[in-house]
């Protein structure tokens, strides 16, 4: 029968935050090549994804604020708007907002 030995390893001291980052940029600037062929694509879409977004919703918000303005100067204040600014500004004296 074999006999098995037992080994005490020795804690390894730790590297704290500035090690690890250390390491990190080791095992990155190590791998190149595989680093560049994984974020290269990744940037690239994620580039074009918030261009499609941008050019997507520009139109939109566009239309959206003209709309708001043409409300503002076209709208007619009804009794029921005026009421409601009455509540809205007797509350805010009472929280003590001016």
């Amino acid at each position: 029968m074999s006999q098995v030995k037992l080994v005490m390893v020795e804690p390894q001291p730790s590297l704290g935050i500035l090690g690890i980052l250390r390491e990190a940029f080791k095992i990155t600037i190590r791998n190149g090549k595989l680093m560049v062929s994984t974020l290269l694509p990744e940037f690239l879409s994620l580039s074009l994804l918030s261009l499609g977004a941008h050019l997507a919703f520009a139109p939109l918000l566009g239309d959206l604020t003209s709309k708001v303005a043409l409300l503002n100067k076209d709208h007619k204040i009804s009794e029921v708007d005026e009421t409601l600014r009455k509540v809205s500004s007797s509350s805010d004296a009472y929280n003590g907002k001016n």
